[in-house]
């Protein structure tokens, strides 16, 4: 996942994009069981297929410079919210750049 970063940081957008959705695919390999690749996680459905997702929105996030370790956060947020739709529920981060300013009231 912090890989997944640092494609995001790179400098140019269009490689950022390139290199993003090649992460994407290497990933999916692994996820699909490609012995090429190994991959540790817990393989009860549930991850995997919230990895899948997450790294589906990878190559648009990584353009805009947010990494897969804050998409996945952002998304977390979102499904937080869905589940507490009567709670104030927000991303508490020092992070100024991707991750401020996510906070949803409740009601």
């Amino acid at each position: 996942m912090e890989t997944g970063n640092h494609v995001a940081q790179l400098g140019d957008r269009n490689k950022r994009r390139k290199h993003a959705e090649a992460f994407r695919d290497r990933m999916s390999e692994a996820l699909a069981g490609d012995p090429s690749w190994g991959l540790i996680l817990l393989r009860d459905g549930k991850h995997e297929q919230q990895l899948h997702s997450w790294l589906n929105g990878f190559p648009a996030s990584a353009t805009r410079g947010i990494g897969l370790v804050d998409l996945s956060i952002i998304r977390e947020w979102k499904v937080a919210g869905k589940q507490h739709p009567l709670s104030r529920v927000r991303i508490w981060s020092l992070d100024k750049n991707h991750l401020a300013g996510y906070e949803r009231k409740p009601g």
